[in-house]
């Protein structure tokens, strides 16, 4: 494509718009071409008319499964695109996919593209306008358009489409279009310049006169003019244009011209108004050609700024070349190219600035130029807090509290409307990457957009220049982070193949990890650095220099050798250092690391922050953790969690970020979320809008004392997680149900630790987005419990100190429940005066059962006691005074409840086939209907049983069964209060005959035949209680009664058993077995 170079053009508004040229809406023959695909296809009735087309026809296309099917549009005669830049259509599709457009002319593509981006993907059922940017192809013929819905989803989908337009929104009211070129803008006295206008062009007519006014005071009328400057100034040479509708346009550049002796040119000022704390620039050009004009080791420009109170700042210049944004693609215009400095200032006043440039020809200073600056309510750059690191706030004393996301890489229009929504929500910053692969970063192996290694892009350049101006405008902040681990990994989203620092790319390294501790590397890596500072280092809407995205991922991840981690480490000390010692407006300095490695980035003494990042499935609780354990662990730096979602495709549900943002005030760790296509809706972006409100009433960072407070939220059903804070005299709190409930009635908080006093509560609801206030309430009570206002999902509180509290306070105690007949003892030793140290105590007993008959004796006594006798609720009211005043009585309330009863079966027999025994205890009950706790115990079992007992605190146990004997279990139940009397169950396990058979035929004698020696083997369970032996013929030999439950050894009388044959006799579990003996 020919770049087109125009400088500040100037469009005219008009309230009368150009039309734009209808390829096809379907309404009338002559405005529906015929089309084509390989599905159904014709014109239809619009399915929705409520969105964005209201259109009563519209095309439609079956997409048959698969990918790339188009729905093909054909013209009987050559269209030209012309003048026109933009391609616009609506497209509502019954599936989500990507949207592609395709103009032919015959048999060759003309110009083809995602509309507008491949990362668009509608909704569903849903009317979207679709683009397409067509500069390239401008002025070119097609006779046929493709376009392709649900790309990249190979299911089937109805596809309609309206609205086929090509247009040129630049053009505004028909004004002629200002696009013109210089031969050269630095020049010496006398030189030659030649002026092209030829590109530029009237989208509905011709233009008619080309007027040139260079400046100093000569004009000429032509398309191509040559003019010679006779003096040497810095001039702005103007051309404007008049089509045949007697519309004209204007735009100027700028031109330096230098006699021959003169090293520097003037300084010309850009900023018209000079302000405190807004951007400051200037220009200058050098009389002197350079093979690059980025390497400070061949030229290098520093301004020396004097301030009001005769202080000094020395910022790096850089070299500027102009880009512009045409469509979704940048451009530069090598026709205004010049030395730029940038810088920012606190003082109002004359600054006078001197330009100082090194190369070969040695140093070379300019003329001193005074710049006045005048007074501006715009902040400051933004660091730490002095007090507390963990909070942030502008040199010129605001607070600022981070709340954004990620945007990591995007279009601009769509950086614009992500960033817009942000800033109307109240969110303030985002995390931008310097990365290749979306030709954000400004160095990279040389391509069409980038020079290769120490050559930096100037459309990159532009980009963050136009991002940071929108942050400007909007009050929306930049994470800058300069590297991402690909750059410089072999094997993790790997990019080193085509990094600069490569050797095969002309650089210096082989290996990804010696770019950390190659000296080569690290110095060219400072000239970066160097460019960056200067081009952005005044920008107060940077929010920090970070340096790497990961970097626990470079190299060969998980193989790096033992250089790598020392070069990581060194070299951000380094880097650190050296931008610390060229930023003279101390930008806050941060990198992301894996987690263990950030303790060690913590030592390095210029790293202001350290960022972790987390992808989980317990996003929150983990989240929580690890800001917690990286505050109470980090020893220097602050941190910033600058990732995060589920390992869900990284995403983060809407309600979980709703409780990820308020748990970051909380845990006062800043937090940005990973996956930003969603803020392209604001539904997403007006998440932040309420916390931002709530922290705009606050500067924690002024206080030293910020510590976590702990709290309860109660509820029936609801498990309710909460966090909280507290500077020991306001109280904040988040709590949320995990289960996202709408409207949870009936939850009560219970506060304790809070100083007697008056205070007002606020109660934040973000569904509703309702903010509640109480009047003042004292809070004078060691736990206070506030019933809350209905909420969905979540909810955030405020307790704010309001005055002192000046009456007495009785301080009777705290809730109980105990069991009838318990004696309770209550002390109002606590209770306080603000004016006398000696009380008078007044206790009654204000609520009771109707059948009780419990009194308080000796109720002026500072200590008592009370014994409730029967079940029921009984309040005791403690009033005490201090000479003056009586206090609010503080009411006590004791719940006696009676004790719970435990029931089981009745004790039963099992086979040991069961092998398992389920004990139901679910019909033990509480006659108070309080809710059981159930506690089992196996108490007794068989000898040699090695049985175990599951389930032990539920309803029903579980009792594995191992050998035949009697089990006994024991439950207990409780209700909180008191324990029941324990019951027990007694379980018989006995065999079957078929088991008996097999359990018996366990039983043997070893060996056999033997010497009178043997052993008998019992399998376990058996228990052998007589042993008799007899000979042949029937005689007794021997007998013993036993106890045996295991294999023993058994010894015959000698005497009496000669060898032979003989015959065992033994009773085993009640049953009788026989065996033969042989003795030898």
């Amino acid at each position: 494509m020919k770049k087109l170079l125009p400088f500040l053009c100037l469009v005219l508004i008009s309230p009368i718009w150009l039309q734009a040229q209808v390829l096809a809406d379907f309404e009338t023959p002559e405005t529906t071409p015929p089309f084509t695909a390989e599905g159904a296809s014709g014109v239809v009735d619009n399915p929705d008319k409520s969105g964005l087309n209201p259109s009563d026809k519209v095309g439609y296309y079956h997409k048959i499964s698969g990918n790339w099917h188009y729905v093909s549009l054909n013209f009987t005669q050559e269209v030209n695109i012309g003048y026109n830049n933009t391609l616009t259509f609506k497209l509502r599709c019954s599936k989500q996919g990507r949207i592609f457009a395709k103009f032919w002319n015959g048999n060759e593509v003309v110009i083809e593209d995602w509309a507008p981006e491949w990362a668009f993907q509608p909704t569903a059922n849903t009317w979207v306008e679709c683009q397409m940017d067509l500069t390239p192809a401008m002025q070119k013929k097609f006779t046929v358009l493709q376009l392709a819905a649900c790309v990249d989803n190979l299911e089937e989908a109805d596809v309609y489409f309206d609205d086929v337009e090509l247009s040129n929104p630049d053009l505004g009211d028909g004004s002629p279009k200002i696009l013109f070129t210089v031969s050269k803008n630095n020049v010496l006295v006398g030189e030659t310049i030649s002026f092209d206008a030829t590109e530029s062009y009237d989208y509905d007519g011709t233009i008619t006169n080309y007027h040139w006014d260079f400046g100093d005071g000569a004009t000429t009328d032509g398309v191509m003019v040559t003019h010679a400057y006779s003096s040497d100034s810095i001039y702005h040479p103007m051309l404007t244009i008049t089509d045949n509708d007697n519309k004209t346009n204007s735009a100027s550049t700028t031109i330096f011209v230098f006699d021959a002796s003169q090293k520097l040119s003037k300084i010309s000022l850009v900023s018209a108004s000079p302000s405190t704390n807004s951007k400051i620039e200037g220009i200058f050009q050098i009389n002197s050609n350079y093979s690059n004009v980025y390497d400070p080791d061949e030229v290098m420009a520093d301004a020396e700024i004097t301030k009001p109170d005769g202080s000094k700042i020395t910022i790096p210049c850089f070299y500027f070349v102009k880009a512009r944004l045409e469509n979704a693609t940048w451009v530069t215009d090598s026709g205004y190219q010049a030395w730029m400095f940038r810088f920012i200032t606190d003082q109002s006043g004359i600054h006078q600035v001197v330009v100082k440039v090194t190369d070969a020809d040695g140093v070379s200073t300019s003329d001193v130029t005074e710049i006045m600056v005048q007074e501006s309510p715009s902040k400051g750059i933004i660091q730490n807090d002095a007090n507390n690191h963990q909070y942030y706030r502008h040199t010129t004393g605001e607070v600022f509290s981070p709340m954004g996301i990620n945007i990591g890489w995007n279009s601009m229009p769509n950086y614009i409307k992500t960033i817009r929504n942000l800033s109307e929500s109240k969110a303030n910053i985002y995390r931008y990457w310097h990365t290749p692969f979306a030709q954000q970063a400004l160095e990279w192996k040389k391509t069409s957009f980038y020079g290769g290694l120490g050559f930096y892009s100037q459309m990159a350049a532009a980009m963050t220049d136009s991002l940071l101006n929108l942050g400007e405008e909007l009050d929306v902040y930049m994470q800058l982070a300069i590297f991402q681990h690909g750059m410089f990994s072999e094997n993790v989203n790997e990019m080193w193949a085509d990094n600069p620092y490569n050797v095969v790319n002309g650089g210096y390294v082989a290996r990804a990890e010696e770019y950390f501790y190659n000296t080569d590397c690290k110095k060219q890596t400072k000239k970066l650095l160097r460019y960056i500072v200067a081009r952005w280092a005044y920008s107060r809407n940077i929010f920090a220099w970070e340096f790497f995205n990961e970097v626990q991922f470079t190299g060969i991840h998980n193989s790096q050798t033992s250089l790598w981690y020392p070069g990581v480490l060194t070299w951000h000390s380094e880097m650190s250092r050296y931008v610390a010692a060229i930023d003279p407006f101390n930008h806050i300095q941060t990198t992301s690391a894996e987690h263990n490695q950030l303790y060690d980035m913590d030592t390095i003494q210029n790293l202001d922050v350290v960022q972790y990042h987390l992808y989980a499935d317990n996003l929150l609780t983990d989240q929580v953790n690890l800001d917690f354990q990286f505050r109470e662990n980090l020893t220097r730096a602050a941190i910033i969690n600058g990732e995060y979602g589920t390992n869900n495709e990284a995403d983060v549900p809407m309600d979980m970020q709703r409780n990820a943002i308020w748990n970051g005030i909380m845990t006062q760790v800043p937090r940005y979320m990973w996956i930003w296509e969603h803020y392209l809706e604001t539904a997403w972006t007006y998440l932040f809008t309420m916390p931002r409100d709530y922290l705009s009433e606050e500067d924690f960072g002024a206080k030293t004392n910020i510590e976590n407070y702990s709290y309860t939220v109660n509820h029936d059903s609801k498990n309710i997680e909460t966090l909280g804070i507290t500077d020991g005299t306001n109280f904040y709190g988040y709590f949320y149900d995990p289960t996202y409930s709408n409207s949870v009635e009936g939850a009560v908080c219970e506060l304790k630790d809070i100083p007697f006093a008056n205070y007002q509560i606020s109660y934040y609801l973000p569904m509703s987005g309702e903010v509640i206030r109480t009047e003042t309430v004292p809070l004078i009570r060691l736990t206070h419990k506030l019933e809350l206002p209905a909420f969905s999902k979540g909810m955030a509180f405020k307790i704010k100190y309001v005055s002192d509290y000046e009456l007495p306070i009785a301080i009777a105690g705290n809730d109980t429940i105990v069991a009838p007949g318990m004696t309770v003892s209550f002390s109002g030793y606590l209770s306080v005066s603000q004016i006398s140290s000696t009380l008078t105590f007044d206790w009654a007993l204000v609520e009771k059962p109707a059948t009780s008959q419990t009194a308080i004796e000796n109720p002026t006594h500072q200590d008592i006691s009370v014994t409730p006798d029967v079940a029921g609720i009984y309040k005791v009211s403690l009033t005490v005074n201090d000479g003056q005043n009586n206090s609010v009585p503080d009411v006590v309330t004791l719940t006696v409840s009676n004790p719970p009863v435990a029931v089981l079966p009745s004790d039963t027999t099992v086979t040991k086939e069961s092998k398992y025994y389920y004990c139901d205890g679910s019909a033990s009950y509480d006659v108070d209907g309080d809710a059981l706790t159930y506690a089992w115990e196996l108490v007794s079992y068989p000898e040699g049983s090695k049985a175990q007992l599951y389930q032990m605190n539920e309803p029903v146990s579980l009792l594995r069964l191992d050998v035949v004997g009697e089990f006994v279990l024991k439950l207990t139940v409780s209700d909180g209060v008191s324990l029941s009397e324990p019951k027990t169950i007694k379980i018989q396990v006995v065999l079957t005959d078929i088991q008996e058979q097999d359990f018996l035929s366990g039983v043997t004698l070893f060996p056999n035949p033997n010497n009178g020696s043997f052993v008998v083997n019992l399998p376990t369970g058996a228990t052998l209680s007589l042993i008799e032996i007899y000979d042949i013929s029937g005689r007794e030999v021997q007998t013993e009664v036993l106890n045996k439950q295991e294999s023993f050894s058994y010894t015959l009388n000698s005497q009496e058993s000669p060898k032979g044959m003989y015959l065992v006799k033994m009773i085993i579990n009640g049953k009788t077995l026989y065996r033969r003996l042989v003795i030898q």
